[in-house]
């Protein structure tokens, strides 16, 4: 089972968060999101014999839709938090597929099987291990790159979302009060503020975020530790990672990782635990670094 999520937030916008009373632009938002089912088949081939330390691989994904959907605001959305209310004028257009139902508390959601909404993805790789022993410092140098989820769902029914107009939302607690929080307060009821209509689709298109990795590793005291760099993309936002893996016998490997390049500054642990049999052990954990504004 995967999902996946994309928020595409204007720069008003996370000034309306930041400092509240005011009118923001916030055209240009967005969101997308997914939930569907995966099944694996992956081979990876060794081409030694056309390049020494040279190997690919790659897999195919089939998919089975469960729910999408994407959403937009166009040119000239506008908010306006005063003291009282937030007002709004919103023109925004998007797609929605699966079935939704809300529990009797209104809380939880349950998203019905789209019945025939299949798709096909595909994850393609491969790496390139230098073999030179007339030059100790680089032999062993590990290159890797990866290309995965190039692929689309296709959900064959559908409804078509379109928002335009004028909307007005009275929260409950004051805006300007001291405890008012705009999370719990406003975004709570958001479907109170974004009205919009609805009509039916013969099919919708879903298209994966595809994700890249490129990599390089450099061990060294026979392999017992190795230093690396990794440059990822995932949902648009490129980041540099740093790692240090240890590894002093062959069924035992620990290691670190921080992010130094990103979004957010990341640090990371991991301990790989690989016993005869082909059964692996592997516990990890990653922290985000987050900095607070001074609003």
């Amino acid at each position: 089972f995967v999902e996946q999520a994309r928020l595409g937030i204007s720069p008003d916008l996370l000034g309306l968060l930041k400092q509240g009373m005011g009118s923001y632009d916030v055209s240009g938002s967005s969101i997308d999101a997914a939930a569907y089912l995966q099944l694996n088949v992956g081979y990876s081939h060794d081409l030694s014999n056309v390049v020494e330390g040279l190997r690919v691989g790659g897999k195919i994904k089939l998919l089975n839709g469960i729910a999408a959907m994407d959403f937009s605001l166009d040119k000239g959305s506008q908010v306006v938090l005063s003291e009282d209310k937030v007002t709004a004028n919103l023109n925004g257009n998007g797609n929605l597929s699966g079935s939704v139902a809300y529990d009797e508390n209104n809380e939880e959601i349950t998203v019905a099987f789209s019945n025939n909404s299949i798709g096909l993805a595909v994850d393609l790789g491969g790496e390139y291990r230098m073999k030179l022993d007339d030059v100790p410092v680089i032999d062993g140098l590990n290159f890797s790159l990866a290309v995965n989820d190039l692929g689309a769902l296709n959900m064959t029914t559908g409804q078509k979302l379109s928002a335009n107009g004028d909307f007005t939302y009275i929260p409950e607690s004051d805006l300007g009060a001291d405890d008012f929080n705009p999370f719990e307060d406003t975004f709570d009821d958001i479907e109170d503020l974004v009205q919009y209509n609805t009509s039916d689709l013969d099919s919708y298109k879903y298209s994966l975020t595809p994700s890249i990795y490129a990599g390089v590793e450099a061990p060294f005291l026979n392999e017992k530790m190795s230093v690396g760099l990794l440059y990822y993309n995932v949902r648009g936002f490129s980041s540099l990672m740093a790692s240090y893996n240890l590894s002093p016998i062959r069924w035992f490997n620990l290691g670190v990782n921080y992010t130094f390049v990103g979004p957010a500054k990341e640090f990371g642990t991991y301990i790989e635990i690989v016993p005869k049999g082909g059964i692996e052990f592997f516990l990890g954990a990653e922290v985000g670094c987050l900095k607070l504004t001074p609003q």
